[in-house]
């Protein structure tokens, strides 16, 4: 397991839940980190923000941490806009559900901020409406390898922790960048299958991808 070191004191900082943000030795450990995703669940039925971390090998899974002191090479930022504000921005007219569009904060049951090696420091951020995990995909910058294990973090999480039985993914389609393209493929070739607009009415500046976590 890599060491992990905090920073001297003189230099400490500390994230957003309090506690001391330790950082990996340096940047090539990155690969051999022990916690290769993290993420940040604030529910609405709770003011408790719940923070996890991914595990990879024999035992993979979600671990919560609290206000544990264990740290990684990246940190977790909350989403700067108020609650619903993603909501709004993917779909503008709310999120068809049971029949009804729903839109507003008051319909989210959880808000999440994921992030993994190859996220860089652009975290995914997402958002849960009766049981379906919605997720912004705007970014990766890592390798394929990389990318199936955030894949792979995001559906474990989707059902471990959150027990949602759907993951609808929302790309950019205004970035033509080869990376973003890139981005689209990946997810199709990780098991996940476009979603007709018809089906939740997203804003026309995104594309939807979907996967059954159940």
């Amino acid at each position: 397991m890599q060491t992990l070191s905090p920073p001297p004191e003189d230099e400490e900082e500390y994230d957003e839940f309090g506690e001391p943000l330790y950082m990996l030795e340096d940047a090539a450990s990155a690969a051999h980190n022990p916690f290769p995703a993290e993420c940040c669940v604030q529910r609405a039925a709770s003011s408790r923000r719940e923070r996890y971390f991914h595990t990879m090998g024999k035992k993979s899974g979600w671990r919560g941490s609290g206000m544990s002191s264990v740290g990684s090479d990246y940190r977790i930022h909350r989403p700067a806009t108020e609650p619903g504000a993603l909501m709004r921005e993917l779909f503008p007219h709310g999120v068809p559900s049971q029949g009804v569009l729903k839109s507003g904060a008051a319909h989210i049951s959880a808000d999440i901020v994921f992030t993994a090696v190859g996220c860089g420091s652009s975290p995914w951020r997402g958002f849960i409406v009766d049981d379906v995990l919605f997720v912004l995909a705007d970014g990766f910058h890592g390798n394929d390898r990389e990318f199936r294990a955030a894949v792979m973090a995001l559906m474990d999480l989707a059902e471990e922790v959150l027990n949602c039985f759907s993951v609808i993914v929302a790309l950019p389609k205004n970035n033509s960048a080869p990376e973003a393209v890139s981005l689209v493929r990946a997810f199709l070739y990780s098991g996940f299958e476009l979603v007709s607009p018809l089906l939740y009415q997203p804003s026309p500046e995104y594309l939807l991808v979907g996967f059954d976590a159940m």
